[in-house]
């Protein structure tokens, strides 16, 4: 009987859960026996396209994926609406859902736990209400009335309710900032009630409207940081109370404390230091013990109230605060008194309680969340997160109009009540009884109790705090945590709370956008002896390339942010590859495979590269081919015809049949793990990629000094390499070029100064020495450089909401040379301006500036500075009697025939130079016309004189003074970014026709240093706008010196023929801007966004409602926030799905995709297409435990075996980080309390580095680790076969990582 065939890979058996040592029985099968006879078989799977989903439904699922991840409303179906009514209270108040069952054994524990934790709650509560500036009274409070309210809402059953250090701290610092609490004490007492409603509502706010992953961009790394930050600034704070200050800095940075502490060093009481010295070493001593032993909890839980016991007793009979030692003093006795009367909305404060009402509520939040998951975890429980938003949330708002502050699950409470034994949150109900009592009775006992035993009592919280073995952890696994760790801890200490924490979570989304942003690509080869597994070449160095194929795998979606980077590193890839196919004599490269199993999603910009990349492969002789798009990329490429421009046979479901290698060989084959890079080269590794993707330094190897001086100097000025061969018929060829871009040129340059509210003259010093630098640095052959409309609407838009060109024209134009000198040093974000938003920003603006030129065509004298559609047009129609319609007629005349000339050129393109010298003709007619007809008298206005003579210095108009310092910059930032953008754009389209390539970094460095010499010579903000550089392409320019020819006649005609242009009419001008305005608006884009990515259409049409409605910089802003959003709702909602087996193969592919694919019964295999991050983590545990509920509801409802494994398939991971490693561990606890069994799938080189440095590898099994989702499905086939017997162990294929172990 062949051994191949009695365990079909369908085929599974009932069988106890597998342990470690039957394994070693699978480890010792052949591969034949686990892969069975699909080797052997030679066919080619189809790749599906699922069919199109309705857009409504689409957005449903979409929704409900972002929303709903753990599903709430799976427990309504099928039930009667009575049921219903009763799940839907139980979900509110799920002290409903538990009290039923509630016994006296859970009353019992519960009374033990609550009365233990009262007995930390009251002495913590009164110190943290000092902490945060408040009379102590108000730390009891606030330890009553939330727990209440927890306990009826929250669905945790371990947390402890109460104030916390951390929080405490920040509302005293921010409030602090703008209200004293010594010189204000009622309206300080006012903002914090009001801060913490804030609080309140916006947690709850999170719940309700299910975006608790905006509480996820606390990454473990920032909140290890922030705490251990957080936790020596409030130390710091102590020293006050501990060395008997009576004045202290209201700074919480490290200097201010120090200089604060030893400015008075005359003022310190020791008898005050060796009290609170006294106590504090106490609270240590108990805490040590209670660490020792887990047993003698109590004792830490107790040592604060014997603490403020013995402390109070102490002082009663030495009189202490006769010597130097202060007191509490009288604490009101009673409960809660309302304070709803107290909360403050007005307009002075509302910014800053709003403000601080959301930074603790963040960080309450975070803190709470977590230490309720950890516990839950623990007694293997699910919590809910968005139920215990809304619990938070609605416990601090009613706590903000019953006397209380800010409130969460402490974690040192919340470990005594666990440690206590609590069973329900009726442990909660209990300590606020407790509190109660102390309110109502036992207050005045708290007269002599001793401030400085408060400070002790919150050092010695605090120092359990700084977790320095979690910042070790952290080095040991993943550096780029301990960065953001380090940053959030220096934040905290060195400058404040809040600035730490902003700074660390910027830090951690940063990174979340360079992952999109520089994503990893790697070359594939062949595992040797396997049946066609292509790895990674760094980190499989044994696994082969194929001759004449580069297989290229790239790991991330592709989208507008690293389009620009993929496209240089793919083209890097292919120099590279056939350097070494030459260096080596191999066969020339003939074919690029694109693994795109990791590539999760694509929009337009991403589609827009691969057809470049297309093109030019097929420019250099190679054909391209993909292998495995997931659904969404496959159904954005069918739907924008690359399948059909591509060919449908040159996509594949896998590497291996892209290859056409299926040999059938079979092996044993280990997952690797590479050895550790040393810190500072695996550094130096990843600058390289993420600032020289193209590696410029490639070309200097090997060459002699003179040799790379050479090539130093041509690299920075590109003319010296293609000037030696410059030739007679490419000056020929220029000149054309050069003067009929000329033609163009000026009437473009006069019309777009008018647009930018400064005077004409300086649209031509504009276009004369930006082109000659250009021309000297530019890496592009085909460009013309000027003035281009939309950049110079920005420039009036955004500097005359300050400064008026009218009233203050000499400030104006200084500004303007200063944003453009800006613009040329900070022009570098253009990668995050989408295809989509420029599409829309650019239609949007052409509208606007359309809209304006209303004014001259109408010949009105005034009119509306603002942009937007409403005032454009009631500035139009509420001076309809002043239209003029001499300038109307005249101004359509010259539109028409500029539409005309247009329109011929676009249907004969041979016939380019009719549209090209249309506006010169239009100016000279206009001008000849308004000369003999003395328009100007008629109410036609003119230009007027023009200064005679070339470009006068203005590098002493710049202005650095900070009144005007931050208009400038983001003036130069935001147009630097447009005219980055439309120049770079139009060169790489043009260099893609005429097959050669543009350096990106070239052309920013050209762009920058044209507009930075620019500023210094009159000129103002210049690109390479698209008409100007068609035309020039059309013309058959060669090289850049057509750019030098156009700058000759601008020169000409600014030394001679200025005074020609005095009679040009200004509707002339408008008409020329109009009709170059219409060409911006494509609709056709439009239609293609909305059919191929509707994500796309939403950032387009935001784009140009953004621009059209408000004004051209929101309208950017707003469009590209939400491109990024975009990009981090990918990293915060990755795509997951279940994996069937293909038919007749051992291939494993989506459900969704494949539907006739099958599952594996018993067995379920996930995938996830995203690196895994602190910012999905929560999101990917609920998923998970989704799928698993679903799979065994499925299985029961089919009658089929249980579940035994889950397998996550690790191919579209490309990277993890500490809070990822978390979700794994917590992830494997949870299923072994229900019995399941965990393997991973193909982990990449960088995961399985910190997957074995956090020792998860050694928790998990080395064993449950594979190298394909194939193999990990035969192993577990196997291990649920209670009668199959293994033959003779030869090869493993399972994961040996002893070697790496011992590298690592």
């Amino acid at each position: 009987m062949d051994v191949r065939c009695s365990i079909p890979a369908t085929t599974i058996l009932a069988a106890p859960p597998p342990q470690a040592p039957i394994l070693a029985g699978w480890n010792s099968l052949p591969l034949y026996y686990k892969m069975g006879n699909v080797g052997h078989m030679d066919f080619t799977h189809r790749v599906s396209v699922p069919p199109p989903e309705p857009f409504f439904q689409a957005m449903k699922a979409s929704t409900k994926e972002m929303f709903f991840p753990d599903d709430p409303f799976r427990r309504f179906k099928g039930q009667s609406a009575r049921r219903r009514a009763v799940l839907a209270f139980q979900y509110v108040f799920p002290i409903m859902e538990w009290a039923p069952t509630y016994t006296k054994e859970f009353l019992k524990s519960d009374l033990i736990a609550g009365i233990t934790i009262a007995s930390l709650a009251i002495p913590q509560g009164i110190s943290y209400a000092k902490l945060t500036n408040l009379p102590p009274i108000y730390g009891l409070y606030s330890s009553f009335v939330p727990p209440l309210i927890y306990a009826i809402m929250g669905s945790s059953r371990d947390v402890a309710i109460g104030t916390v250090a951390v929080a405490s701290l920040l509302m005293a610092s921010m409030l602090g900032k703008e209200v004293s609490a010594a010189a204000q004490p009622g309206l300080y007492i006012h903002l914090a009630f009001t801060s913490t409603f804030f609080a309140g509502l916006f947690m709850a706010a999170l719940g309700f409207l299910r975006l608790g992953f905006i509480v996820d961009f606390l990454s473990h790394a920032t909140i290890v940081g922030f705490m251990a930050g957080a936790a020596t600034v409030v130390s710091l704070q102590q020293l006050k109370g501990m060395l008997g200050l009576q004045h202290f800095t209201n700074e919480t940075d490290l200097l201010d404390v120090l200089r604060s502490v030893f400015s008075q060093s005359h003022n310190w009481r020791w008898q005050s230091a060796v009290f609170g010295c006294f106590i504090l070493i106490f609270l240590l001593l108990s805490r040590h013990i209670s660490k020792k032993r887990p047993r003698f909890f109590w004792i830490s839980a107790m040592a604060p109230l014997i603490s403020v016991i013995l402390g109070t007793l102490l002082s009663y009979l030495t009189h202490s605060d006769k010597h130097g030692i202060q007191v509490i003093g009288s604490l009101k006795r009673g409960v809660n008194p309302p304070s709803v009367s107290e909360l403050t909305f007005s307009s002075q404060y509302l910014g800053l309680t709003v403000k601080t009402g959301i930074m603790t509520g963040i960080v309450a939040l975070a803190e709470g969340m977590a230490v309720g998951r950890s516990f839950a975890m623990f007694k293997n429980y699910q919590i809910d997160g968005n139920k215990e938003m809304i619990a938070f949330g609605m416990m601090n708002i009613v706590g903000s109009c019953t006397s209380c502050y800010i409130t969460t699950a402490p974690f040192s409470r919340s470990a005594v009540n666990f440690n206590a034994g609590c069973k329900t949150a009726t442990s909660n109900i209990v300590m606020a009884t407790a509190v109660m009592v102390t309110l109502l009775l036992l207050t005045p006992l708290f007269y002599y109790t001793p401030l400085v035993v408060l400070s002790a009592i919150i050092t010695s919280a605090m120092l359990g705090l700084i977790d320095y073995k979690a910042a070790i952890h952290l080095w040991k696994v993943d550096k780029a945590d301990f960065i953001v760790c380090i940053v959030a801890f220096l934040g905290v200490v060195l400058r404040s709370v809040e600035v730490g924490l902003i700074i660390a979570v910027a830090i951690s989304v940063l990174r979340l956008v360079l992952f999109i942003a520089r994503p990893r690509t790697s070359v594939l080869g062949k595992i040797t002896d396997s049946v066609g597994i292509y790895r990674s070449v760094s980190q499989y160095p044994t696994a082969t390339r194929i001759p004449g194929i580069l297989v290229l795998q790239i790991d991330s979606p592709m989208y507008f942010a690293n389009a620009g980077y993929l496209r240089e590193r793919i083209l890097r890839w292919m120099d590279e590859e056939e350097d070494r196919l030459k260096a080596s004599e191999e066969d020339t490269l003939q074919y690029v495979i694109l693994d795109m199993t990791a590539v999760g999603g694509i929009d337009t910009s991403g589609i827009s590269l691969l057809q470049e990349t297309r093109r030019n492969m097929e420019r250099r002789g190679l054909k391209l081919a993909l292998a495995n798009p997931g659904t969404d990329v496959l159904v954005k490429l069918v739907k924008s015809e690359f399948v059909d421009s591509l060919g449908q046979e040159w996509i594949f479901l896998t590497v291996e049949e892209a290859m056409d290698n299926t040999d059938g060989t079979e092996c044993a084959c280990r997952v690797s793990v590479p050895p550790p890079e040393p810190f500072f080269e695996a550094m130096k590794a990843l600058l390289k990629e993420t600032f020289f993707p193209d590696d410029p330094l490639r070309r200097f190897k090997g060459q002699s000094a003179g040799r790379r001086a050479v090539l130093a100097l041509q690299y920075v000025f590109p003319m010296l390499e293609w000037a030696p061969t410059y030739t007679k018929e490419f000056l020929r060829s220029d000149i054309i070029a050069g003067i009929t871009i000329a033609s163009l040129a000026i009437p473009q340059g006069i019309s777009y100064a008018k647009l930018a509210n400064i005077p004409p003259i300086y649209g031509l010093y504009s276009s004369f020495v930006p082109p000659l630098i250009y021309s000297l640095m530019g890496s592009s052959r085909d460009v013309a450089i000027g003035t281009v409309a939309v950049a110079s609407l920005l420039t009036a838009s955004m500097l005359g909401k300050e400064v008026s060109a009218t009233t203050q024209p000499g400030l104006y134009m200084r500004l303007a040379f200063t944003s453009t000198f800006f613009a040329g040093v900070l022009g570098f974000m253009v990668d995050f301006l989408s295809h989509a938003t420029s599409v829309g920003f650019m239609a949007g603006a052409a509208t606007v500036v359309s809209l304006q030129q209303l004014k001259d065509l109408l010949g009105l004298e005034r009119f509306t500075e603002e942009t937007d559609l409403l005032d454009v047009l009631h500035s139009v129609f509420s001076q309809i009697h002043l239209w003029r319609w001499q300038s109307a007629v005249f101004g359509c005349s010259f539109l028409v025939f500029l539409l005309l000339t247009r329109y011929i050129s676009k249907k004969n393109p041979r016939l380019f130079w009719i549209s090209a010298m249309a506006p010169l003709i239009s100016v000279t007619l206009g001008t000849l016309l308004s000369y003999l007809i003395h328009a100007d008298k008629h109410g036609i206005q003119v230009i007027g004189t023009l200064q005679k003579g070339v470009n006068p210095p203005s590098i002493s108009e710049l202005t650095f003074s900070s009144q005007y310092l931050g208009l400038t910059v983001k003036t130069g930032i935001v147009i630097g970014i447009v005219a980055l953008a439309e120049g770079i754009a139009i060169g790489r389209t043009f260099a893609m026709f005429k097959n050669y390539q543009i350096d990106g970094n070239k052309e920013m460095i050209a762009f920058g240093m044209m507009n930075i010499v620019g500023s210094c010579t009159s000129c103002y903000i210049t690109s390479a706008p698209i008409s100007r550089s068609a035309v020039n392409f059309n013309s058959g320019c060669k090289t850049a010196a057509s750019n030098i020819v156009m700058a000759t006649a601008i020169m000409v005609t600014l030394l001679l023929l200025t005074p020609l242009f005095y009679y040009t009419p200004l509707v002339v001008l408008s008409a020329i801007i109009t009709t170059a305005m219409i060409g911006l608006i494509d609709y056709e884009a439009f239609i293609h966004l909305w059919k191929v990515d509707i994500a796309d259409f939403i950032v387009c049409v935001v784009a140009f409602l953004g621009v059209v409605l408000w004004n051209v910089e929101i309208g950017l802003i707003i469009s590209v926030a939400l491109s990024v959003v975009r990009l981090v709702l990918f990293i915060a909602r990755p795509r997951t799905s279940v994996l069937g087996s293909i038919a007749d193969s051992e291939i494993y592919r989506s459900l969704i995709q494949y539907p006739t694919a099958t599952r594996i019964p018993g067995i379920l295999v996930l995938q996830i297409d995203s690196p895994v991050y602190f910012a999905n983590a929560s999101y990917l545990r609920e998923r998970i435990l989704r799928w698993i509920d679903e799979e065994e509801d499925r299985l029961k409802a089919s009658g089929e075996d249980i579940l035994h494994y889950v397998i996550l398939d690790m191919t579209a991971v490309g990277d993890i980080d500490t809070s990822g490693i978390s979700l794994l561990q917590e992830t494997k606890r949870n299923m072994e309390r229900r019995g399941l069994k965990l393997a991973l799938a193909n982990p990449g080189k960088d995961v399985m580095v910190k997957l074995v440095n956090s020792t998860f590898v050694d928790s998990l099994g080395q064993e449950w680790f594979f190298l394909t989702v194939e193999e990990a499905v035969a192993a577990c086939n196997f291990l649920l076969c209670k009668t199959c017997k293994p033959p003779e162990i030869t090869k493993s294929t399972t994961i040996d990582m002893d070697d790496a172990h011992s590298n690592v």
